[in-house]
């Protein structure tokens, strides 16, 4: 008979306050160990869940330095990931589709032109899909990577900065503002929605896309080798990823609302919402 050892969360004293709603009852369900080939403050994280508002993230948060290392000193966009020109084609695809919904959703149609951010744009590949549909559109990409500055002709305006811009700030208002797997990366959410907000257009909205959870991983099981064998794992980059709930949260704590939410991407491991 194979026996197996209880997984079953435990409280944590030292857990960090919840990012999004602040709170510090936390559940661990486990430890997480770096997946990076860098030099970092620590070998691994502890991973939780947020007993209040539901968001599973790491603790403690990773260190200025190291996020230096992973985003700023260090190139991620040679990967096959972001290469292979099927992937590629998907992905584009993927974003023209989201982006025809989202401007409809603003109150536009495709034959106007609207002014588009992209948030931690990397490749910048929902630009990419606003020039496609318009070449009329003003795309404006944010990164404080350097790696992608020149590989984007698609995006008329590359901020290489923080979101906190003021050459952000100057192009605004925005029609559409794109958060295309980057809040799973951010060490305050609240803040960089809440930058978001400011800068939109009324009737405006922030499309956000991320990971979700592992395939058959639910709020009641607690198996941290599930986590382990998630091909979004990437830790410490990845900070928190977010449930319906906890993203309700997040956009009331913005003054926001979730105007659409979608858990069922990639079999449940992607979600879609759309904060306005």
């Amino acid at each position: 008979m194979r026996l197996f050892r209880s997984s079953r969360p435990r409280a944590s004293a030292e857990f960090r306050k919840c990012p999004v709603c602040e709170s510090q009852r936390a559940t661990q369900i486990g430890k997480l160990e770096s997946n990076f080939a860098l030099q970092l403050s620590r070998a691994e994280w502890d991973f939780g869940r947020c007993a209040d508002c539901g968001l599973l993230y790491i603790s403690p948060s990773p260190s200025p330095r190291d996020l230096r290392a992973i985003y700023v000193d260090s190139g991620q966009f040679d990967d096959p990931a972001y290469t292979v020109p099927e992937r590629v084609r998907l992905m584009v695809d993927y974003m023209d589709g989201c982006f025809r919904r989202v401007t409809r959703r603003s109150g536009r149609s495709p034959n106007q032109a609207v002014a588009v951010l992209e948030v931690g744009a990397g490749l910048a590949w929902m630009c990419k899909a606003a020039k496609a549909v318009h070449s009329g559109n003003v795309t404006v990409a944010q990164d404080i990577s350097p790696e992608a500055v020149n590989k984007c002709p698609w995006v008329d305006h590359y901020i290489q900065d923080e979101i906190g811009s003021q050459d952000i700030e100057q192009r605004a208002p925005y029609d559409v503002i794109s958060l295309t797997h980057v809040i799973e990366h951010l060490v305050d959410p609240k803040a960089v929605i809440r930058r978001c907000k400011s800068l939109l257009r009324p009737g405006g909205v922030v499309f956000v896309t991320a990971p979700h959870r592992p395939i058959g991983w639910n709020d009641m099981t607690s198996d941290i080798a599930m986590w382990k064998d998630y091909s979004y794992n990437h830790v410490p980059a990845h900070i928190q990823y977010f449930s319906s709930q906890s993203m309700r949260k997040l956009a009331a704590s913005t003054g926001c609302v979730v105007d659409y939410w979608n858990d069922g991407h990639e079999e449940g491991q992607a979600f879609e919402a759309w904060l306005r």
